[in-house]
């Protein structure tokens, strides 16, 4: 029986495929959280991250065929080698996720590619609902006490789950919201934008990252200087001349 590396639907090339077969041994022995060093859960945004490192990791080793689709199951039911590493995956899967997530997922003789549709499926069924509830929290999304950091990692987040529920955010709609939503300590620098040549999402997390370094470092010294002035012991007052 033909390897089912080496199967391609319609007759293209697979660029994922595995030139040679993965051995199934050495993957039983990986630690997958080296690979994906994300846990899953429901309440966090994490899927998009999750999900990458694990693209990534069937990449890296030629193993996408077990997720696909592109495998038909009926193809490999004597190929144990294959069925062999599909399990490995099955319970990399179940390592990486929290308990709420498995007691839904979790299935006796899952397959790759069962446990990876139902895992995607807890995230990204209810589109039209999932869109509803992500674009109002888009915009209406302020720094609000939050640290620059944070702040634009929410934003960053927020669109990765757009685009996974089928409605992308521009680069232009991602810097607009950003400054929109800046705190009244970066109102000067929200106006200093505006002078960049190529205003990009990047480009300008990029000059208010540096501006709130500057504005520590300006908060710092006069810190620093008012606590010499209250530790400077004062000038003695010259006493006044006595009459002779």
């Amino acid at each position: 029986m033909a390897s089912p590396h080496s199967s391609v639907s319609g007759g293209d090339v697979n660029p994922f495929a595995a030139v040679e077969p993965v051995n199934a041994a050495s993957l039983r022995q990986l630690h997958i959280q080296d690979h994906v060093p994300i846990t899953l859960d429901l309440h966090t945004p994490s899927f998009s991250t999750w999900r990458t490192y694990f693209s990534l990791t069937f990449r890296e080793f030629g193993i996408r065929d077990h997720v696909d689709g592109s495998i038909d199951a009926l193809a490999v039911l004597g190929d144990d080698h294959w069925l062999a590493v599909d399990a490995t995956i099955v319970k990399w899967l179940y390592r990486t996720v929290r308990r709420e997530i498995l007691s839904h997922v979790i299935r006796d003789n899952d397959t790759a590619l069962g446990a990876w549709t139902s895992i995607c499926q807890l995230f990204l069924d209810n589109q039209l609902q999932r869109q509803v509830l992500l674009t109002a929290e888009f915009y209406t999304l302020t720094q609000d006490g939050m640290s620059l950091f944070d702040y634009y990692l929410r934003i960053k987040v927020l669109t990765d789950e757009l685009k996974n529920v089928g409605a992308p955010v521009s680069n232009a709609t991602m810097l607009t919201n950003l400054i929109r939503g800046l705190g009244p300590d970066y109102a000067n620098a929200a106006s200093n934008l505006n002078l960049l040549t190529e205003p990009t999402f990047a480009c300008a997390v990029n000059y208010l990252r540096l501006e709130e370094r500057r504005m520590w470092q300006s908060t710092l010294q006069c810190s620093q200087a008012a606590l010499a002035a209250r530790t400077t012991p004062a000038a003695p007052t010259p006493a006044a001349p006595t009459a002779a």
